[in-house]
């Protein structure tokens, strides 16, 4: 699957080129209706042939090998699409891009300069993984879950000392003092405790890199204690969740997964749409609508493009511009839902951007 930074390249790379964008809706599962996908596709490509021809404007012959192109790559599927979506780029001289995609994706063919990209956007929120820590006082087992997969990447013991643990040890053997047995026996075992926390949060935030979701659980006491020990900047993007428990097989943390990362994602969509207004209104770096956000876009000062998936569905060319013009300057671009969207609707029309400047 595409990541932002190579849709973005993809999209600078064939700009000037005449490309066929084709996203197939993979969602069928009645066995009657297992070759619809390629019924719509015939006729959406038929009636593009058609506006070509009529037109005269544009290479037919270009059109129909870039069709070709592409139909080719479908071959191999003979009934239900193997995802939930397709999409394929081609020109006349090369496929750009074709594979499935793990989200859905609507029905739509387009032949015209450049890549029709805003339909991506919803696919890019699955290239971020979701890092799912599990921890007690003594163990942790780590997790990413990505594009519908997970994995467990690591487990760290606190047996596995560290460091600065085997160092306090040592100081604590030649204090001289010699305590209580029971007393010094649960000073290890926190010593221990707070560096495998220290460990697993570190390694959390290799994990999640700079755009991740995180979710901790284990035991409520130290979920919580890890999720403070987060870096801020991961932090931000993390959450306890207290039904999830160490014990729990990869089948059980994979079922979790979905529905805990979906809704950690429209929280920080809330917020994410809250922060935007909040900096338009205040003056800050933020503008809000079509006029000024195009405006910020064609200025090439925009950090992060905000879009509700009304505004994507019902105003396809000129979002898929913006979308456009947003990556030939390596902005970020999200697509909102649930009610941050309703929220960027009724107050920005459905658009707005984090500025640079």
């Amino acid at each position: 699957m595409l990541t932002h930074d190579r849709l973005a390249d993809l999209y600078t790379r064939v700009r000037d080129v005449h490309v066929l964008s084709v996203y197939i809706d993979g969602g069928q599962h009645d066995p009657a209706e297992r070759r619809v996908w390629r019924t719509r596709l015939d006729q959406a490509l038929s009636e593009r042939r058609r506006e070509i021809e009529a037109d005269g404007r544009s290479d037919l012959t270009a059109f129909e090998a870039a069709r070709d192109r592409l139909l080719g790559e479908l071959r191999e599927y003979s009934s239900f699409m193997p995802d939930r979506g397709w999409v394929g780029f081609a020109t006349d001289a090369e496929v750009v891009y074709a594979d499935n995609v793990p989200v859905p994706m609507p029905d739509l063919v387009v032949w015209e300069p450049g890549l029709r990209v805003a339909p991506y956007v919803r696919a890019l929120k699955q290239e971020k993984p979701v890092v799912i820590a599990l921890a007690d006082r003594h163990h942790a087992r780590l997790f990413t879950y990505r594009e519908g997969a997970l994995e467990q990447t690591e487990e760290i013991s606190a047996t596995d000392e560290a460091p600065d643990a085997r160092s306090a040890r040592r100081s604590g053997e030649r204090s001289g003092t010699r305590g209580n047995a029971t007393d010094d026996a649960r000073r290890q075992v926190e010593v221990k405790a707070d560096a495998l926390l220290e460990r697993v949060a570190e390694r959390v935030g290799e994990l999640a890199g700079v755009d991740g979701l995180v979710v901790v659980g284990g035991t409520r006491e130290t979920g919580k204690r890890l999720l403070n020990q987060l870096p801020a900047a991961v932090s931000e993007r993390a959450e306890e969740v207290g039904s999830l428990y160490l014990e729990m097989t990869p089948a059980e943390v994979k079922t979790h997964a979905e529905s805990i990362a979906s809704g950690l994602t429209q929280r920080l969509q809330e917020d994410l749409v809250a922060r935007v207004l909040d900096r338009a209104r205040s003056g800050g770096r933020g503008v809000l609508g079509d006029e000024d956000t195009a405006d910020a876009l064609v200025e090439r000062k925009v950090d992060t493009l905000v879009l509700s998936r009304t505004f994507l569905n019902e105003r396809r060319d000129r979002a898929d511009r913006m979308v456009g013009t947003a990556f030939e300057q390596r902005a970020a671009v999200e697509e909102v839902s649930g009610s941050g969207a309703e929220r960027l609707d009724e107050e920005a029309g459905g658009v707005a951007a984090l500025l640079r400047w």
